[in-house]
């Protein structure tokens, strides 16, 4: 198995070969498909990847196909990027959405809000936006095997 390696917004991404949780979870993004592990003891969807589940401790998964919708549960907006690549982008949004497809149990991941155009979501914000608000999930190309997933506005095109 070979490491993932991309570039977004002028950053370099890099994923090691060793990290099999993290490389299919990119990889999935890179062909267009929102997929979790899902624990195959407790049925429990889990984000971040990794080995076990977080709620029975299982190590048996399978990768399986998630809708990509959900609703902002909190958000941030980022005035003074920290990183370079980013600072000509600030202010941006950093969203937390809930999913939907994990009704009685919330999953919730993190990603920045972007426009159609897949850029950052810049000033202005949060007017046309902001909890409760409807997104879905954006796979942004960084590589023939690397796409970044980010958050677009339910209706963006």
């Amino acid at each position: 198995m070979t490491a993932l390696s991309g570039q977004h917004l002028g950053m370099q991404l890099h994923v090691d070969a060793i990290d099999a949780d993290n490389r299919a979870y990119f990889g999935y993004c890179a062909s267009g498909e929102f997929r979790l592990q899902c624990c195959t003891a407790c049925r429990t969807l889990r984000f971040p990847p990794g080995p076990r589940c977080q709620v029975c401790g299982s190590d048996a998964s399978a990768w399986t196909p998630v809708p990509g919708t959900g609703t902002i549960y909190t958000y941030t907006v980022v005035h003074q990027a920290t990183q370079a690549h980013m600072k000509a982008y600030a202010p941006y949004a950093v969203v937390v959405v809930e999913l939907d497809a994990q009704p009685g149990r919330p999953l919730r991941i993190p990603a920045n809000l972007v426009a159609g155009d897949g850029v950052p979501l810049a000033a202005g914000l949060p007017r046309e936006w902001g909890i409760g608000t409807r997104v879905r999930m954006r796979f942004l190309p960084a590589g023939a095997e690397f796409a970044v997933p980010a958050w677009e506005l339910l209706g963006a095109n």
